[in-house]
């Protein structure tokens, strides 16, 4: 499996006293992968996110990341720069074909 965005990752605050986070993550096997964090903790992750992956959810072979506000699943055993270097290379791509597009959008309107 290759770096996949994911979508359905979701992040509960818990406990009676709302003074623990939950980050829930489904596996293809409709089996979820919790993890259970201090709120100290995630607030420190959601500001690290921003700069580098975090490996927020292990489940089975997979691993699921927390990167610049989105979330990646992945079974290759990524480190994360690896997943670093995939998700720039991602939207670098993105970008190439976006200004393909508008160079071609131009020449055909001249």
């Amino acid at each position: 499996m290759v770096l996949r965005k994911v979508d359905n990752v979701e992040i509960a605050r818990r406990g009676i006293l709302r003074n623990y986070y939950e980050i829930r993550a489904p596996s293809p096997s409709s089996r979820y992968w919790y993890r259970r964090l201090s709120k100290d903790t995630f607030k420190s992750w959601q500001h690290n996110q921003w700069f580098q992956p975090i490996a927020v959810v292990e489940g089975g072979a997979m691993t699921w990341w927390w990167y610049r506000g989105e979330f990646y699943v992945e079974s290759d055993g990524y480190s994360a720069e690896e997943v670093e270097l995939l998700v720039w290379d991602r939207e670098l791509e993105k970008h190439e074909e976006l200004e393909r597009r508008r160079k071609e959008s131009l020449s055909q309107s001249n």
